[in-house]
């Protein structure tokens, strides 16, 4: 879908501004980027919501038409999840570990399990080499646990199910 490459620029301009502070904090682009930086990461993952929910009906349509088990289909969507992600994340934290980085290495057990968002919401630390990891552990943990919700739940009741996600989201956000 080009239409949400676009989507993509327009998210990433406002994260990159934010990381690299391309601004002093005098300059009104720097509240842009600061601001502009977390509603980047918010449409990343609206837009992997989206296509990740997208790849799911389709695969389970093909379920219900007989086509593949269930098994399978979700075989599949893990195994591709599987390649796009971990081959590049572990090697990262193996060459930041072999480099001595101490934000790798202290919060190893943490990053090895894509975990790094809960131990930085639960401490408040963040390591310079390693503030992004958080968003990987959320992209993870929304993978590990949203398909197999969509496959368990039947078909007539992924709407409730959608609300109720969105409604759980919305009060965690004012509860935590």
């Amino acid at each position: 879908m080009p239409q949400l490459d676009g989507l993509r620029c327009v998210a990433v301009l406002p994260v990159m501004v934010a990381h690299f502070r391309l601004f002093d904090t005098s300059s009104p682009f720097y509240w842009v980027g600061f601001i502009g930086g977390g509603l980047g990461v918010d449409l990343f993952f609206v837009l992997s919501g989206f296509l990740i929910t997208l790849l799911l009906i389709a695969g389970l349509g093909e379920v219900e038409q007989g086509l593949q088990s269930r098994s399978r289909m979700l075989g599949f969507f893990y195994a591709r999840r599987f390649l796009r992600i971990f081959p590049i994340y572990y090697l990262t934290l193996l060459g930041l570990g072999l480099l001595g980085n101490r934000d790798v290495l202290e919060l190893l057990p943490w990053h090895l399990t894509y975990t790094t968002n809960l131990h930085m919401g639960w401490t408040g630390e963040f390591g310079a080499a390693t503030v992004h990891f958080w968003s990987l552990g959320v992209e993870e943990q929304f993978y590990l646990l949203w398909p197999g919700l969509m496959a368990l739940v039947p078909r007539r009741h992924w709407v409730p199910l959608l609300v109720g996600v969105i409604g759980l989201a919305t009060a965690s956000r004012f509860v935590i």
